[in-house]
């Protein structure tokens, strides 16, 4: 993909799009979700700090984590398989996109 930038023209496979569109979908959607995460340290800090390293223990954060990564996972997902379903027809041509 990134050598089309060198090229006057820019097209893009297929699978190339789907490959684009579910990796931004894939880090956008865990990033959003990694700052829900790290809300909720701070908010067990404060609220309750007392309990915060019975709270917070090594098992919680990879929980936490691969929560954050099935999430993202799922969510591209769901975006593939909507935008699957879409007619593409004729040549299509969308400048700067992504």
């Amino acid at each position: 993909m990134f050598i089309d930038l060198l090229y006057q023209r820019k097209t893009i496979s297929w699978g190339g799009c789907l490959i684009q569109l579910f990796v931004e979908h894939f880090l956008g959607g865990s990033e959003i979700i990694l700052l829900i995460i790290m809300v909720y340290d701070p908010y067990v800090a404060i609220c309750k700090p007392l309990y915060y390293t019975t709270i917070m223990q090594q098992g919680l954060c990879q929980l936490l984590v691969v929560v954050d990564w099935i999430g993202g996972i799922l969510h591209a997902t769901v975006q593939i398989l909507l935008m699957v379903n879409l007619p593409f027809c004729g040549p299509n041509v969308i400048d700067h996109f992504m």
